[in-house]
């Protein structure tokens, strides 16, 4: 094997796994629901609700 093909087979298997890797929820990280937001003023207020949690074909593989 020519060191070329190691060299793009070592490209293709990385791309695929950073592919893989960057399945996720898009959008910002969610506050758990007990957490307490503070604006720029010092008010406080309870952290807002979570958006709606949809079913994905994966989640069964999850435990």
């Amino acid at each position: 094997m020519s060191s070329r093909k190691v060299i793009f087979s070592a490209l293709v298997t990385l791309l695929i796994a950073g592919t893989l890797s960057a399945c996720g929820r898009k959008g910002p990280p969610e506050l758990p629901p007990a957490a307490i937001v503070t604006d720029e003023y010092g008010r406080t207020q309870p952290a807002p609700k979570p958006a709606k949690d949809e079913p994905f074909i994966l989640d069964k593989l999850i435990p």
